[in-house]
């Protein structure tokens, strides 16, 4: 026995002694490679770290190779970087070096920045072409975007309780100012919010999409581009057929909980963050993910005609389209023998029954009765929250569209058209609104931008802003927003479209899930983050000096306590005007819309418009121009005269 132990000991160590052996043996191979290199002694040295895991790949090799071609500097700059700290280079850090290196005078700030302080990974290399494709609009702003995001590694307080506290304010506000203003809560309507006494609405609007796609040519082209980014977009001029339902393969959908739509650590009410998003964004989600009350909508708008029908909704969120004969689950869109859950909420385009809003139309129509009376269990509330608790007795009110004028302003809101709606369908909708005085295509952006007070993911913006001190704040809301908002090759900047330009808006939920929205839609969620943060900015829609290739119209916020810019929820420090014909200005609070020049809509009065004009003057180098929009929002020809001349004619009426 003990002989056995004695051989077993020896044959340990030579193991031993062989493993060591073969581990000097692979970083003398790497110091062998090395050498006639024309590295210096220092540089030489560092490299035997590649040996340490007691292989020498290929890889290693032409990491050396691409190391002997460098200056010194650059490679000071790599030795100190994360690629040697794990003793291996593999294919994602060689592929991340090359492109580095294709990028020539932002190669340096490349490899200066935290991007090689990070693990490299293939996120790391779609962020790297993002970064080349902006080079290649701009290499100046890259540098600039480079030096500002990636210069240092935050070391900061967890915004999670202060966003939190955030959310749980911003939907006491929206309350208030809807009590106070009962037009006000068009916003809950806007933010497809499920807490509202009218859900029906929600379908409406869908209703009226749905009309506009599937009887309008070219849609059908426009539904199959999935790339956000696609020039093709900004036309609608295809001869493609209209949408149709048989363009879906509901098989590739992915169903989530609503839960799902936020990044965990985001602050989501238990029930008032459930929302319906519009169907004009499900049909475009970037991965194709939805939850089962949104596929069902699409479901339901499919086979919509053939027979009268219902969803229902319960509170484990599963969804069904009944139409009394039978049962359908949403998720599968297989017969169900039965409802799994407790159903809260049974609707269709014209009648409800929501026991949690006080809604019950059974006495209008037999089938819903007939549905109530064979679903509804002991359970038809989801459970609440304390807040949600105090909120709902007021949401019960203040969204109860008492008159046709509200019904109106709430579907617009739930549908948010840009422009052109009555070019598609008929509907006298916008002139009804008009002669009450109200400009919806004017409001719009406001009605975004308060609409976003509602969500998780500006509380959490804010709160991002709240914890940090100086031009940090904007630099971290701006590098968070974009991590979710962004896709494909321009995870530089949030921007893209899901149907033809200017169709309809976006909330910065619908961003999170389609990866689009244009400069209005962006400027829209960052203006909302920065309100609910206190952080004074102004918000410009400018235009091009003469006509352009491409756009030539663009929305921004201006920071002037930062000293810099948020453009498509990119922040870009120093002063840049970036575009000097002007027709839309606002605050935190008030904003005008330059219909005239002798005549503007906003809620600004003529003094507060004048203290705007001469803040932006002063923090912008370059000479403004006031323009103004006309009745047919035209975008070229337009007059316009400098901004010095404008605040005179002020002053003199």
């Amino acid at each position: 026995m003990g002989n056995r132990n004695v051989a077993f000991t020896v044959v340990a160590i030579i193991l031993v002694l062989g493993c060591i052996s073969q581990q000097q043996s692979s970083e003398e191979q790497v110091l062998q490679y090395a050498e006639g290199k024309g590295f210096s002694q220092e540089i030489h040295d560092s490299l035997e770290v590649l040996g340490s895991d007691g292989e020498f790949n290929k890889d290693e090799k032409a990491f050396i190779d691409i190391m002997a071609s460098l200056s010194t500097s650059l490679q000071d700059i790599l030795i100190k970087s994360i690629l040697l700290k794990d003793g291996t280079i593999d294919e994602d850090e060689l592929e991340f070096l090359r492109k580095s290196l294709e990028m020539g005078d932002l190669t340096q700030p490349v490899l200066q920045s935290t991007l090689l302080q990070r693990p490299i990974d293939p996120d790391s290399i779609t962020l790297l072409n993002s970064i080349r494709a902006f080079a290649d609009m701009s290499p100046e702003m890259t540098e600039t975007y480079l030096k500002t995001y990636y210069s240092k590694l935050s070391s900061i307080q967890s915004p999670v309780g202060e966003a939190s506290s955030i959310h749980r304010s911003a939907w006491e506000m929206v309350i208030q100012r809807a009590q106070e203003d009962p037009s006000y809560a068009c916003r809950f309507y806007a933010t497809r919010t499920l807490s509202v006494k009218h859900p029906e609405i929600y379908l409406q609007a869908d209703g009226l999409f749905i009309e506009i796609i599937t009887t309008s040519r070219g849609f059908k082209r426009a539904f199959e581009i999935k790339d956000v980014h696609s020039e093709d977009l900004y036309t609608r001029t295809y001869e493609s057929p209209p949408f149709s339902f048989d363009d879906i393969d509901f098989s590739t959908y992915t169903v989530i909980g609503f839960r799902a739509e936020y990044p965990q650590e985001y602050p989501v009410f238990s029930y008032l963050d459930r929302r319906l998003l519009p169907i004009a964004s499900t049909l475009k989600s970037s991965d194709t993910r939805l939850t089962q009350l949104e596929k069902g909508v699409q479901a339901y708008f499919a086979g919509r005609g053939e027979k009268e029908m219902y969803l229902v909704y319960c509170d484990n969120e599963n969804t069904y389209l009944c139409n009394g004969d039978t049962i359908i689950w949403a998720t599968t869109l297989e017969p169900a023998e039965q409802i799994g859950g407790n159903p809260i909420l049974i609707f269709n385009e014209e009648h409800v029954w929501y026991p949690l809003m006080e809604r019950d139309d059974t006495d209008k129509d037999e089938l819903l009765k007939a549905l109530v009376n064979a679903c509804a269990t002991e359970v038809t509330v989801p459970p609440l929250e304390e807040d949600e608790l105090a909120f709902l007795d007021e949401l019960k009110r203040i969204t109860g569209l008492p008159s046709h004028l509200g019904e109106d302003m709430a579907l617009l809101s739930a549908l948010r058209p840009v422009w052109n709606l009555e070019k598609y369908i008929e509907t006298d909708i916008y002139e009804r609104v008009e002669e009450s005085g109200i400009d919806f295509i004017a409001e719009r952006r406001f009605l975004l931008k308060q609409a976003n007070y509602l969500s998780p993911i500006t509380a959490y913006l804010a709160a991002m802003a709240e914890t940090r001190e100086g031009e940090d704040k904007m630099v971290e809301v701006s590098r968070e927003y974009l991590k979710h908002a962004t896709t494909g090759d321009m995870r530089i900047v949030a921007h893209g479209h899901t149907w033809f330009c200017d169709l309809v808006e976006q909330t910065v939920e619908e961003s999170y899930t389609t990866k689009a929205g244009h400069c209005i839609v962006q400027a829209a969620t960052i203006s909302a983050a920065l309100d609910l943060a206190h952080i004074e900015y102004y918000w410009v829609e400018g235009f091009a000096e003469q006509s352009v290739s491409g756009p030539n119209a663009h929305d921004w916020l201006c920071i002037p306590a930062c000293g810099g810019t948020v453009s498509n929820g990119l922040y870009l420090p120093g002063k840049r005007l970036l575009l000097n014909r002007i027709d839309f200005v606002a605050d935190n609070d008030t904003w005008v819309y330059i219909r005239e020049l002798e005549r503007w809509v906003g809620t600004a009065s003529p003094g507060e418009l004048i203290a705007m004009l001469r803040r932006l003057d002063d923090f912008y180098e370059k000479e403004i121009y006031i323009r103004e929009v006309g009745s047919t929002y035209i975008y070229l020809g337009a007059r316009s005269i400098p901004l010095k001349d404008f605040v005179a004619l002020l002053e003199r009426d």
